[in-house]
């Protein structure tokens, strides 16, 4: 039975395959699927501009609506007039220059490519546009790709790949003589149910493995020049190829208005993202320590002139970042743990951190700038996309060391309690005592403080900010939704003296007024406060939404000590033992911080792929080569210990019966494989060609079931004398197997006759 269908189903698959060879696509076939797949290619490119933030996307729009329209529509093409085309020319040098005129260079050099690739879409085009389409295309997805560092790079990359590997290879028909131009008549009745069903048809399966086949080379081949390749910054090798960024929020800048920080809380966005080397030693609600704010003035928080000057002074450009050497003094057992930072673009200039540290270093060279007084850091400009910068032996210590005096190495602060007249008012540290307010709120503020200082027995700075801190909870609550007033005098001291709610700034603001007219410098900082757990990757993500505002005191010796008057902030500083964290407390395990895991993989093993991951790839490879060689030389040494065994005693009872089974095994296996894959075969072949097709199928059995007798007959008859009967079915099997269909028996009877027959002879 098996045999049988063999030679049937051999038979019409040849059939089937010569019809194929018939049903190839045709010239007009070829040049929709290359002009569609340039015009698909156009869309992922422009797709990939809308990664950049700092660029208008007035322009890519445009450019992507009008594509779209086009692929859907691909008769539009042919009715646009010719005095289009030379109009366009012109407007686009216009539209040019004005732009490069008006905006930066990258952003006019994309918006350049943006426009040609949409020209290049609303045409038929021959093999040199294709082949220009496929340039202009890999220029907007690569250099998008490089500044955005957005996860869909990688999506638009492997599309990218596919579709031009695709284009590149119905180009090469060209070259076999066919004409591969589309132009109105190709697409003058198009249907996109027919189209795609009309391919499908005439799709040839091995072209299409071959493909998959040839991606998957190069796929491989990509992974292995990555790997290889050593790493640089695309910035710093062409650094004209760089966008500025359109700003940080002002509540991260120097000069902050009340209600800029709490505006920050609106945005739901990721901030940045902390790898921690260990969660045992982390607390659970880190203060991410960013900017310090050491001037005030009527409702306006700022640095100083005086310390954004030595700002400037501390101005250093390497990747290696800022080794704060004094620090070793008051924290000499800090650790070699690293912390790496993923911090989102357009934040701020100003580095969160915990304050204290080891040592911090970029991915690439870096221009940045150190405030000894502040101790904080900041970059020379906003980074426009992710800024990577790792951080070592960081603390979580509540407390930070005063600046020194170069001369007498002694507080730059304590100095000042010491002798008032040795700094001038407008500069650092005499700004962390100066409350600008009138007479009468003065009053106000020293009898606030003399009540609060009767609190205080012993006079201590950090027991009075956190009974002032009290004192605020008591007469206000927080909200973030604190309406702007207008009115005479300094509005902090109006809030005082209400009732009213207040956020993070007015707290702050005002903790700040009372410390300083009671005597003890104080600083307002801005960072942010907190951050959840992501459970999928295990690394720290901090939103938008934790952004807070605090205090720093002078604790009259060497240290700002953190204190958060914001109600519910301050138990926590004052308990300055740092507890383990329960990382199942805020472990966020939701759909968005899923996605958000897949960008942190995305910034690990691609964009901050550097040489120390590459050197450990190499190990981490070669130990598993390692291991598996290990693996395969012990499976061989107990196959030849098993064969040696076999050769002592080869023919015993229980290993010739495991022989026999394992023939019989294989036997049967074969046998069953060889006729599913035969009625497989023949059902495919049925379902293929229909109801005529299997009529002609049957024909072909029937013809070679006689022929298969008629062989049986002679063999019989070499021995035997044949009788009327044998002969009048010999008779009708060769009308069966050589005869015209018409002429035929009924062919069930006429073989069940003959069977018979031949038991006779």
């Amino acid at each position: 039975m098996s045999f049988r269908l063999n030679l049937v189903t051999l038979e019409g698959f040849m059939h089937w395959w010569a019809y194929k060879r018939q049903d190839r696509l045709n010239r007009g076939d070829v040049s929709a699927i290359a002009w569609f797949l340039g015009n698909f290619l156009a869309l992922v490119a422009l797709s990939s501009v809308f990664n950049l933030d700092n660029i208008s996307s007035l322009v890519p729009g445009f450019a992507l609506v009008a594509s779209a329209l086009v692929f859907v529509f691909p008769q539009l093409p042919g009715k646009i007039p010719s005095w289009f085309w030379k109009l366009s020319n012109v407007l686009l040098v216009v539209f040019l220059v004005i732009d490069f005129l008006r905006s930066e260079f990258v952003a006019a050099l994309i918006n350049l490519n943006v426009l040609l690739i949409l020209l290049r879409s609303l045409a038929y085009r021959k093999k040199r546009e294709d082949m220009q389409l496929i340039l202009l295309c890999m220029f907007v997805i690569v250099i998008c790709g490089v500044l955005s560092m957005s996860l869909s790079f990688g999506v638009h990359i492997v599309f990218f790949s596919c579709c031009a590997m695709a284009l590149l290879f119905v180009i090469n028909l060209r070259e076999n003589g066919m004409d591969m131009e589309a132009n109105a008549e190709t697409f003058s009745s198009f249907s996109w149910p027919f189209f795609l069903q009309h391919i499908w048809r005439k799709m040839d399966l091995r072209h299409f493995g071959f493909g998959l086949f040839l991606f998957g080379i190069l796929m491989s081949i990509t992974v292995v020049i990555f790997v290889s390749f050593p790493r640089f910054h695309l910035g710093q090798v062409i650094p004209f190829l760089q966008l500025k960024s359109s700003g940080s929020y002002t509540g991260f800048s120097e000069n902050v208005s009340f209600g800029e920080v709490t505006e920050i809380k609106e945005d739901d966005s990721v901030a940045m993202r902390i790898d921690i080397p260990e969660v045992a030693n982390f607390p659970s609600a880190p203060y991410w320590r960013m900017l310090v704010l050491d001037y005030y003035f009527n409702g306006h928080l700022g640095v100083s002139e005086d310390a954004k000057m030595h700002r400037m002074q501390q101005r250093e450009a390497s990747r290696f970042g800022y080794r704060p050497i004094y620090l070793k003094q008051h924290y000499p057992n800090l650790g070699e743990e690293k912390w790496t930072f993923y911090m989102e673009g357009g934040v701020s200039r100003f580095l969160p951190t915990t304050g204290v540290y080891r040592n911090l270093a970029f991915q690439g060279q870096e221009t940045f700038f150190f405030n000894p007084y502040h101790h904080t850091l900041s970059t020379e400009e906003v980074s426009p996309n992710v800024l990577f910068y790792q951080v070592t032996g960081m603390s979580f210590d509540p407390k930070i060391p005063d600046a020194l005096l170069p001369a007498t190495k002694t507080p730059v602060t304590r100095k000042l309690l010491n002798d008032p007249n040795f700094f001038k008012p407008s500069e650092y540290p005499a700004t962390t005592l100066v409350v600008p307010v009138s007479d009468e709120e003065r009053a106000f503020l020293n009898r606030a403080a003399e009540e609060i200082w009767s609190r205080v027995p012993n006079r201590d700075p950090i027991q009075f900010a956190f009974v002032a801190s009290q004192w605020l909870a008591v007469k206000h609550h927080y909200t973030t939704s604190l309406a702007r007033h207008t009115g005479i005098g300094d509005p902090v001291v109006r809030w005082m003296q209400s009732s009213e709610g207040g956020h993070c700034e007015y707290f702050s603001a005002a903790l700040v007024l009372l410390c300083r007219s009671a005597g003890i410098p104080a600083r307002v900082v801005t960072g942010f406060h907190g951050g959840s757990w992501n459970g999928f990757e295990n690394y720290f993500m901090v939103k938008n939404t934790e952004a807070h505002a605090w205090v720093e005191i002078f604790d009259g010796d060497a240290y700002w000590v953190r204190m958060d008057p914001t109600p519910g902030g301050t138990r926590e500083i004052l308990d300055l033992n740092q507890a383990a964290m329960r990382v199942d407390s805020f472990v966020d395990s939701s759909v968005p911080a899923y996605l958000d895991s897949l960008r942190v993989l995305w910034y690990r093993r691609v964009v901050n792929f550097d040489n120390e991951d590459q050197v450990e790839l190499v190990n981490g490879l070669s130990a598993t080569m390692e291991a598996i060689i290990g693996t395969i030389r012990g499976k061989v040494e107990v196959l030849v210990h098993e064969l040696k065994t076999v050769a002592s005693d080869p023919f015993n009872r229980e290993r010739l019966t495991l022989i026999f089974m394992a023939i019989g095994f294989v036997v049967a296996g074969v046998v069953i494989i060889r006729v599913v894959l035969a009625r497989i075969r023949a059902r495919a072949y049925f379902k293929f060609f229909g109801t005529k097709k299997r009529k002609r199928v049957k024909q072909l059995k029937a013809r070679v079931l006689a022929g298969k007798l008629l062989d049986r007959y002679r063999r019989r008859l070499a021995d035997h004398e044949a009788t009327q009967n044998v002969r009048l079915s010999m008779s009708e099997l060769q009308v069966i197997r050589f005869g015209p269909v018409d002429s035929w028996p009924i062919v069930n009877i006429t073989l069940k006759k003959a069977r018979k027959v031949l038991k006779t002879i």
